[in-house]
């Protein structure tokens, strides 16, 4: 039997929805002025609720700014994931999970510049709270290759490897386009697909001992 999920309290309920309310009115303050320019005072008119309370709840902002990043991977863990189940051959799981990133990226813009800015807090914070993250994402991608090797898609590799190629190459292309705007991201991802599914010979594949 699925084990059930334990009931919150009334409270409990309470602290997860201001949570959630403060952090999503963080979000569009950051989107709108830049992480730098985020006060708790911001936040909290943003939000619609006492300065005080945003206190209750965190102690400061850089303890918000941080549950900022840990919110921002939660969310992209789901979309993630969603696209890395669904059903189809190679080419289309690959493409739902390269959709996710960009899109993701695209909404959450200001956020991701700053996580990938050299140095100070948000780069800290990255490092800390990250690294679950990007085991999850991994384990989500490689299983995609995983899957593709067992039903003889894709010949025999290590999908873990394919998996972190495949994640480092999303990356790489998303910060590129962070700092040259004109990129057209979705035809990039579309190469990159590509790249992966057929290799970049123009001639048949050959097999190399």
């Amino acid at each position: 039997m699925p084990e059930r999920k334990q009931k919150l309290s009334r409270r409990e309920v309470l602290t997860k929805f201001r949570t959630e309310e403060i952090l999503d009115a963080a979000i569009e303050q950051i989107g709108r002025e830049g992480m730098e320019r985020v006060t708790m005072d911001r936040v909290a008119r943003r939000a619609g609720v006492a300065k005080g309370t945003v206190y209750l709840y965190f102690k400061d902002k850089s303890e918000l700014k941080t549950a900022v990043l840990e919110r921002l991977f939660s969310l992209l863990l789901e979309r993630v994931e969603e696209a890395a189940t669904a059903q189809g051959a190679l080419r289309k799981r690959l493409q739902l999970v390269a959709e996710e990133f960009y899109t993701f990226a695209s909404e959450y813009s200001e956020v991701f510049r700053h996580v990938h800015s050299p140095g100070g807090l948000v780069r800290r914070a990255r490092e800390k709270h990250g690294k679950d993250c990007r085991n999850e994402l991994l384990a989500l991608v490689s299983g995609i290759f995983s899957r593709a090797v067992e039903s003889g898609e894709v010949k025999e590799s290590d999908p873990e490897l394919l998996g972190l190629l495949f994640l480092k190459s999303i990356h790489a292309v998303l910060v590129r386009d962070v700092y040259k705007r004109d990129r057209d991201v979705r035809k990039d991802a579309r190469f990159l697909i590509d790249l992966f599914c057929n290799g970049i010979s123009e001639r048949e594949n050959k097999k190399y001992d």
